[in-house]
């Protein structure tokens, strides 16, 4: 999935089954959306197709003034469903305006230590870098959710890449830090036109939308 910093796409690969509010920009999303509810002709009732719908709306109305370059939610269904957001934004090297509308999510990175049992772990990617991944638990209005923070250095050293994640499900920190890590370690800037290197090129779930 890729969003526009001319003369450069911002590239990031997305799993099975997302649900983008951001990067299509407003003029695609309406399409993007009849694209993604195709998969479900045959078996989504209309009740739910409208539901959906809403709530599709409603996430991009949501997001439209943030400060994100992709932000939108996975959907576990099961015994035990929850939903995960997930938010990316990136400050090219070059760019410091980017970079200081970005610092509101550095101060999520010592916010954590408050939640209950943080925990931040190191990952590295096939090209050498490391990023890192903090999750912890935090009580909103009593209610519990995982909270994923994560941050890493762009390939070539081009700018930063700062994750934002959270899950409804507190038994999900793993699947959460993971898919902030996945998220961290895929995201790319490309000159406009071209498509990203591997691994991002390489990923099946990812949509050039």
């Amino acid at each position: 999935m890729s969003t526009t910093t001319s003369p450069q796409r911002i590239w990031q690969a997305m799993p099975q089954g997302w649900i983008e509010f951001v990067a299509q920009g407003a003029d695609a999303q309406a399409s993007w959306w009849e694209d993604y509810l195709r998969s479900g002709e045959g078996w989504l009732p209309d009740d739910a197709r409208e539901a959906l719908t809403a709530g599709y709306q409603a996430g991009c109305e949501f997001f439209r003034d943030k400060d994100f370059d992709f932000a939108g939610i996975a959907i576990a269904l099961g015994e035990s469903p929850f939903v995960a957001v997930m938010c990316t934004r990136v400050m090219p090297a070059t760019s410091a305006e980017a970079r200081r509308r970005a610092r509101g999510l550095h101060v999520l990175f010592p916010a954590l230590k408050f939640g209950e049992e943080p925990r931040s772990e190191p990952f590295q990617t096939e090209d050498g870098r490391t990023g890192t991944v903090t999750t912890a638990m935090v009580r909103e209005g009593g209610t519990p959710v995982i909270v994923a923070v994560g941050e890493i250095a762009l390939p070539d050293d081009r700018g930063d890449v700062l994750v934002l994640g959270l899950c409804t499900d507190p038994d999900q920190r793993d699947y959460i830090g993971l898919h902030a890590a996945f998220a961290l370690a895929t995201t790319q800037l490309v000159p406009d036109g071209e498509r990203p290197s591997p691994a991002a090129g390489d990923v099946e779930a990812e949509s050039i939308a």
